[in-house]
């Protein structure tokens, strides 16, 4: 495509209103970084910059105060920010494949998160207060290096489902069977627990009460 006057045109390929915009996908652009011009997108509730090059956490995000849904999956994004409690509408974020080694705690400040997805990253746990987040109906923590759960894990009384296959799991929090009903869908295949174990924890959560 030939280059124009227009940085915000040769990103994307057509002609945008950046103050109509409520949703922009710009994955798998090879982007190193997010372009300034995308300060102009004021009302931006959804961003799909899946699939790039980013190796830091955007700042440029900060400027998104109505954002609600967040992909940025496949990058190599290393940690957010603590920042992140700033974008405090915030009800889906996808981190999934980044290389992520923790995540803040102020994450767990968001009044209105539903989805946290962050499998296939290097987390070793999850944040101390997680439990804070009452509107978490999904979490997948999958894919990771965890080694334990903190004990507010049983205090998301919302959660549909529970992904924490393929990590390093032996234990499993007290009353964490107590804690969830038995709609819930929890997995835990492929970790080395002991209690309870394994072939319980298999059965599903009726079986680890």
């Amino acid at each position: 495509m030939a280059q124009t006057n227009d940085p915000l045109f040769d990103l994307l390929g057509f002609e945008v209103d950046p103050e109509e915009t409520e949703l922009l996908n710009i994955n798998a652009r090879r982007l190193k970084q997010l372009p300034e011009e995308l300060c102009k997108f004021r009302r931006l509730k959804s961003l799909i910059a899946d699939a790039n090059e980013l190796d830091v956490f955007p700042s440029i995000m900060f400027n998104f105060q109505l954002l609600e849904m967040l992909n940025l999956r496949a990058n190599k994004i290393p940690r957010i920010p603590e920042g992140i409690r700033e974008l405090c509408q915030l009800r889906y974020v996808f981190m999934d494949d980044n290389g992520l080694t923790e995540l803040p705690d102020t994450l767990c400040d968001l009044p209105n998160m539903e989805w946290l997805q962050v499998s296939g990253n290097k987390l070793t746990s999850l944040p101390g207060q997680i439990g804070k987040l009452k509107t978490l109906s999904r979490l997948n923590a999958s894919r990771n290096q965890i080694v334990r759960l903190p004990p507010s894990i049983v205090e998301l009384s919302q959660l549909q489902q529970f992904l924490l296959q393929v990590n390093k799991l032996a234990s499993l929090p007290a009353s964490f069977g107590e804690a969830f009903n038995e709609e819930v869908t929890i997995r835990l295949h492929d970790n080395p627990l002991i209690q309870p174990p394994i072939e319980v924890c298999e059965q599903g959560i009726l079986a680890i009460r």
